[in-house]
């Protein structure tokens, strides 16, 4: 997978994130809504190409000698802070 998309992935991965959870909190109901529909449909496969992606990146910084000048690490970064944010958000709720 290219660098670029690599890292692309991972911080819209933690932006639809954060947005998943703020609006979780908000007090505004929008599970009835058009968007309220399409966040449904693609929180599973964000959820999913999270974790995947964090177990891609983890096995390419072990290849690249955990180096965290290269852009694995930066997703790695973002990857954790995502998952950090659902479980934290699954916590509290």
């Amino acid at each position: 997978m290219n660098k670029s998309i690599n890292l692309a992935l991972s911080i819209f991965s933690l932006i639809y994130i954060i947005m998943l959870v703020s609006i979780s909190n908000s007090k505004y109901d929008i599970a009835h809504s058009f968007f309220g529909a399409i966040l449904e449909i693609m929180t599973i496969p964000v959820i999913l190409m999270t974790i995947t992606l964090l177990v891609i990146n983890m096995i390419k910084w072990s290849k690249e000698k955990w180096s965290i000048k290269k852009h694995t690490f930066y997703a790695l970064i973002a990857l954790t802070l995502s998952i950090a944010i659902m479980i934290i958000a699954t916590i509290f709720q």
